[in-house]
């Protein structure tokens, strides 16, 4: 039987099937596919960020459960600056500082798309073998377990060095007068762990010890650009 426009009654209930399966879907999944969609597209933005951005001397990641550093970035990038060499020799030292900061509790859908968005950006950012110097405070560092993946830092010799692989910031002249100042944040130079072979291995290990040679130069309040 034909109804108006040549759509057949077996059409109809065709559609309404999928329509009832569709409804049934989005009642038992819709938050689980908002937030798919959200991780894909902030995914999407980030790799299309590493794959046009602007060439630095040295990538520098803060991971927190606060905005501390956050609100004087630029200052604590501009200090980082004064203890990293001219690397890609066009006359310029430039330091680009990620943030990365992970609220312990959302309270909103918001917040925890952000929190999920965030997680997942760091994520790609430590297994990607571009950043190695990394600033944490206690609660980032054990959340992430990063003590296996951090380098011992004991040969320095710095009475500043806890734990063998954190630099204690607290006092220094890196971030002397910023609110980091006194709070207990610590900077960790990643190892090559899970960098050891692979495509990834050449590039990782010329940023590790770049990184490496920059740690140095904080620690030994090195200052080479004034």
């Amino acid at each position: 039987m034909f109804l108006k426009g040549g759509i057949t009654i077996s059409d109809l209930a065709t559609r309404a099937e999928r329509n009832k399966k569709w409804e049934n879907y989005w009642y038992h999944y819709k938050w689980h596919t908002i937030c798919g969609i959200f991780l894909a597209f902030c995914l999407l933005i980030y790799i299309g960020d590493l794959l046009g951005k602007e060439d630095f001397d040295l990538n520098v990641v803060y991971v927190s459960r606060s905005y501390t550093v956050y609100e004087q970035d630029e200052e604590l990038q501009k200090r980082l600056e004064k203890y990293v060499p001219d690397y890609d020799e066009n006359g310029e030292v430039n330091v680009k500082l990620y943030n990365y900061t992970i609220p312990e509790e959302p309270t909103s859908q918001e917040e925890y798309d952000q929190q999920i968005a965030m997680l997942t950006r760091f994520q790609v950012e430590i297994s990607d073998g571009n950043t190695f110097l990394y600033i944490f405070d206690e609660d980032m560092f054990e959340y992430f377990e990063m003590e296996e993946a951090s380098e011992d830092l004991t040969y320095t010799g710095s009475d500043k060095i806890k734990d063998s692989v954190k630099y204690m910031l607290d006092g220094t002249e890196l971030v002397d007068g910023l609110n980091i100042d006194g709070n207990g944040y610590f900077l960790v130079l990643r190892n090559m762990l899970g960098f050891e072979d692979g495509s990834k291995h050449d590039r990782a290990q010329e940023n590790h010890d770049k990184s490496k040679e920059v740690l140095e130069n904080i620690i030994n309040n090195n200052k080479i650009n004034e």
